[in-house]
């Protein structure tokens, strides 16, 4: 389940209402070393498979500025900042 906390979007012209959008909060930080971990448990897969695909995966991410894991995630990467939104 994803939570959502709701902003106010200032209108830009004095007479027509402000508008609101949501955020999706974050439930908190996971590392690689615990995705991993919980990947590894949950699978019938090695934790030498898990490690491979997780590293194949992060060198991807470093090599390209756009990636599209389809229904997961869109990640989209420049040289100062990152972005990922939900699909």
């Amino acid at each position: 389940m994803i939570k959502y906390d709701v902003y106010k979007t200032p209108s830009p012209r004095e007479e027509e209402p402000d508008h609101f959008h949501a955020r999706a909060v974050s439930k908190g930080v996971i590392t690689y070393d615990q995705l991993k971990n919980d990947l590894e448990y949950a699978s019938s897969a090695t934790p030498g498979d898990v490690s491979l695909i997780m590293d194949g995966i992060v060198s991807q991410i470093k090599k390209l500025s756009r990636i599209f894991i389809e229904s997961l995630l869109r990640l989209f990467l420049s040289e100062f900042i990152g972005f990922i939104s939900k699909v």
